[in-house]
């Protein structure tokens, strides 16, 4: 809208594939992107590493993994941790929200669309001392009693199977298209 103002501008809204899909058998597993921002990734995890809280769990980077990989790797993980940064929409963090993940993270600007507070953990961009004690508050939660997190992750999941799916994908892309054409 401002570098074309009088032109006619639409959102589309991605969708998030069906393999993608909850689960509410959850282990203590923190699931993470390795590529993106790999400083902050490497500094959370040796500030956390020793942490009597996060004694048994288990980090696991995604990374050179099929589709079907990173959706099993989602379906069992208690935790996704969002490294988006200066992005678009960012799309892992919502295909573990459809699986169920408690995500804690920055929104990398599209990501305040779906990082909602009731479900998830919005981290300000590069604020690491924020993002290792959200982590070590939610594996606390989860080890007390997993249900109450396992709960958020529902919360998260119904959010996006909602708003994320693959025929409001179809039904914005169309509408773009349609309107674009127009002009």
């Amino acid at each position: 809208n401002k570098a074309f103002p009088k032109k006619n501008t639409e959102k589309i809204t991605l969708g998030v594939s069906s393999i993608f899909s909850y689960s509410d058998k959850k282990e203590k597993i923190i699931a993470f992107m390795p590529r993106k921002l790999k400083e902050d990734v490497n500094q959370i995890y040796n500030i956390l590493q020793k942490n009597t809280i996060l004694k048994d769990w288990k980090w696991v980077p995604i990374d050179n993994c099929s589709e079907s990989e990173v959706a099993e790797i989602l379906k069992k993980s208690a935790i996704f941790l969002s490294f988006n940064y200066n992005e678009g929409f960012g799309l892992p963090p919502v295909e573990a929200m459809a699986c169920g993940c408690y995500v804690i993270g920055y929104a990398g600007n599209a990501g305040n669309e779906y990082l909602k507070e009731e479900f998830s953990s919005k981290i300000a961009d590069r604020n690491i001392v924020d993002f290792t004690e959200e982590i070590k508050e939610k594996a606390k939660l989860f080890n007390d009693n997993q249900l109450n997190l396992i709960a958020l992750g529902k919360m998260a999941s119904d959010f996006v199977i909602m708003n994320y799916n693959l025929q409001t994908e179809e039904r914005t892309t169309i509408r773009a298209f349609n309107n674009l054409t127009k002009e």
